[in-house]
């Protein structure tokens, strides 16, 4: 058909009336040629020279069309008449006497029939064109949906009204030959044989009946089991009758497989997940029932989430970017602090992790409390020096002073005498007093990498008593029963600062007033060369369901306590840091006992008093968490520690660097543990048999096989200080360790 261009451009070429067409000219000049050779011919041939005419309206109609074809009928007719006339007067007569008029019918009714048939030619020819340009496009549209069919990860085939293929794609057949065992070729029917052939046949006869049939197959495989849901449509044509079925069939087991990995997953995840829509919890896994403390799943759906785990506005500890702080409160014990992240999935819904940072926040106050008391115990050190000045130079003149008094004494009188004596007594036992204090301060100020050595026992027990003074009741008896004749071999300010710490502990459980206490304190030695410390109060005791839990950080036995609950706690790890061992024994209302046993001097230091109690190594510790440095570091005092929270920096230092053992993360961004050993194996295989790996725990089982694969020691989180150094002192010599801790 002609475009819309075509007709404008039609349209600008239509003759006007002052400039005619060259081809309506040379259809007059075709006319008046016919005419004139009629003319010429008459006189001679006669009646055939009308052939002429006849020639000029078969070329009129055929190329003008049936108006044209009659238009040039009558003009040849009249032209005739005309010639005849002027020609030959008697020959017109009698041509119009026999024809009576045939002739100009004749040559108008050629000129029509001969144009009629031109337009029909012509039409037949334009709908050829538009019928050509209509099954190109059917064509194309066919080729694209066949394309389409064939691309598509659905199966798709189309039936006939009698069942028999007529076509199918690529994905069907290859479901056809994984289900019966080969394809199904066109023209057969997919119900004659196989399972439930009856039942399919009934669901193709309802498709074929106007129904949208939704049907399900299922095919059991040990490798992979196959599901597909299957929807049979029927085809209906213009009239509306049904010419046939079509079916499509998508295969959902890899949804399947895909959501039951997601339910393990979250099943088996440690932290809490909830699903809530709009602040409602529809869903929540067995971390969150546990954390909760609900009887089960349902017993949660339906809660607020913000009851069952409130904003804590309170905490203003710098969470991760996108999180925010939650907290449970328990009827017994300290409440748990939440981190929380939340996932939109849309539709109002929202996936919610639980995240419980209380041992996280626990292990941040304390590492703030242990940088607080460094500083304490710097400026301690400092107040010392400045004060030791001033109280040199005021006992050496106070001396001075009782020089003086005891020569100028014949010259006093005896009261007199006696009175500058008392005050110059007093000022002495204040100067000492000062002194006294400025020791005991000088003892905790000492720093933490100072090494083990031989300590004088009774004097720090003296010295931490004169501390805790203050906080012991007037009516409160202390009794010493020294009897230890060795030394503990420890860190001197870490055996203070236990001693402190639970004669503090002491001194509170003998709070009542009115009430008469005793504070025994023995001392003794033990076969093995150690030294056995008791402390022993008749204070308020300790309820039996607390005993599990004294060593707890932030656990605090009594409610009415002023502490932080960390005392015990740093007790029992620097007691075991040195080699020690702490436990305790309480009655309610009975008292408690406090046994420290300490370590006594190795047989290497009594042959060379000057070496350490164990050789002072290079640790390596990669780890992207900039908290757990600081913690191994500290746990791995007096050793040489170098911590990298950079991978590949860590990584560079141990291929440049000599270190006698390497401690690293397991699971880090950009380079995990896992290839830096490797890396390690290829470069250095010494220092590669000498690397611990560190884990939080594995994501997948794949992840657990990895781990278990590489054969060297794992030191699970969290670990003590005991656990760290034994796992650094056994990887160095060799000694068999657990791979997992």
């Amino acid at each position: 058909m002609p475009s819309s261009t075509d007709s404008v451009s039609a349209a600008a070429h239509l003759p006007t009336p002052a400039e005619p067409s060259p081809r309506w000219l040379v259809g007059v000049a075709g006319h008046a040629a016919a005419l004139g050779l009629m003319a010429l011919a008459y006189p001679r041939v006669g009646t055939p020279a009308a052939l002429f005419g006849i020639l000029a309206i078969l070329l009129t109609g055929a190329r003008a069309g049936a108006r044209a074809g009659i238009a040039s009928g009558v003009v040849i007719a009249l032209g005739q008449l005309v010639v005849l006339l002027a020609l030959d007067s008697d020959l017109l007569a009698r041509i119009v006497g026999e024809w009576r008029g045939m002739g100009a019918l004749l040559f108008v009714g050629l000129g029509a029939l001969v144009g009629r048939v031109s337009d029909l030619h012509r039409t037949a020819q334009e709908r050829a064109a538009e019928l050509t340009t209509t099954l190109a496009d059917l064509d194309r549209s066919r080729a694209g949906l066949e394309a389409l069919f064939e691309q598509v990860d659905t199966a798709f085939w189309v039936l006939d009204a009698d069942l028999r293929l007529r076509t199918a794609n690529r994905r069907f057949q290859r479901n056809w030959q994984q289900l019966r065992g080969h394809p199904l070729a066109i023209g057969e029917r997919p119900v004659e044989s196989g399972p439930d052939c009856d039942a399919w046949t009934q669901h193709y006869r309802r498709a074929l009946a106007g129904d949208v049939v939704f049907a399900e197959v299922h095919r059991e495989d040990d490798d992979a089991p196959q599901h597909y849901d299957v929807t049979l449509s029927p085809i209906r044509l213009p009239d509306g009758t049904i010419d046939g079925v079509m079916g499509f069939a998508r295969d959902v087991a890899p949804r399947e497989r895909a959501e039951a990995r997601y339910r393990a997953l979250v099943a088996g995840a440690p932290d809490a997940i909830i699903v809530h829509r709009r602040g409602t919890v529809v869903s929540a896994n067995p971390a969150a029932v546990a954390l909760f403390a609900a009887s089960d799943t349902p017993a949660l759906l339906g809660r607020a989430l913000d009851a069952l785990a409130p904003p804590d506005d309170g905490n203003h500890r710098a969470g991760r970017p996108g999180t925010q702080r939650r907290r449970v409160d328990r009827p017994e014990g300290e409440p748990i602090h939440l981190e929380a992240a939340d996932v939109d999935l849309g539709e109002g819904a929202t996936l919610t992790f639980l995240h419980d940072v209380s041992e996280r926040d626990a292990l941040e106050t304390r590492l703030r409390l242990t940088d607080r008391m460094a500083t304490v115990g710097t400026l301690a050190a400092g107040v010392a020096h400045e004060i030791n000045n001033p109280l040199a130079y005021l006992i050496a003149n106070l001396d001075w002073l009782g020089g003086e008094l005891e020569r100028l004494g014949p010259r006093l009188t005896g009261d007199e005498h006696a009175e500058l004596d008392a005050v110059l007594h007093e000022m002495r036992d204040g100067a000492g007093r000062v002194g006294r204090i400025v020791r005991d301060l000088s003892l905790f100020a000492r720093p933490e990498t100072a090494g083990a050595c031989s300590v004088d026992l009774h004097g720090v027990l003296d010295r931490a008593l004169t501390l805790t003074g203050t906080r012991l009741p007037e009516q409160v008896e202390v009794q010493r029963a020294y009897g230890a004749k060795s030394r503990p071999f420890c860190n001197e300010g870490h055996l203070a600062q236990v001693l402190l710490n639970v004669l503090v502990n002491a001194a509170d459980s003998m709070s009542d007033p009115g009430s008469p206490h005793r504070l025994t304190i023995r001392t003794r030695d033990e076969p093995n060369g150690g030294v056995r410390v008791e402390v022993a109060d008749t204070g308020v005791g300790i309820p039996p369901e607390a005993l599990p839990r004294v060593y707890e950080p932030f656990f605090r036995a009594r409610r009415e306590g002023n502490g932080a609950g960390l005392g015990l706690s740093i007790s029992h790890t620097l007691i075991e840091s040195m080699g020690g061992a702490i436990t305790l024994h309480s009655s309610l209302d009975r008292g408690t006992r406090v046994t420290l046993t300490l370590p006594g001097r190795p047989s290497s230091a009594e042959t060379d008093p000057s070496s350490p109690a164990e050789p002072r190594l290079r640790v390596l510790v990669i780890d992207d968490e900039p908290l757990v440095l600081r913690a191994v570091a500290r746990g791995l005092r007096p050793h040489e520690v170098a911590t990298f929270g950079d991978a590949e920096a860590g990584l560079e230092a141990a291929l440049t660097q000599d270190f006698d053992v390497v401690l690293c993360d397991t699971y880090m961004p950009v380079l995990d543990g896992i290839q830096i050993l490797e890396t390690l194996k290829a470069e250095r295989p010494a220092l590669a048999a000498r690397l611990v790996l560190m884990t939080g725990g594995s994501f997948t089982d794949a992840d657990s096989q990895r781990l278990a694969a590489c054969g060297v020691p794992v030191l699970a989180k969290p670990f003590g200080a005991e656990s760290l150094r034994e796992a650094v002192t056994a990887r160095l010599t060799g000694a068999p360790q657990p791979t997992e801790r």
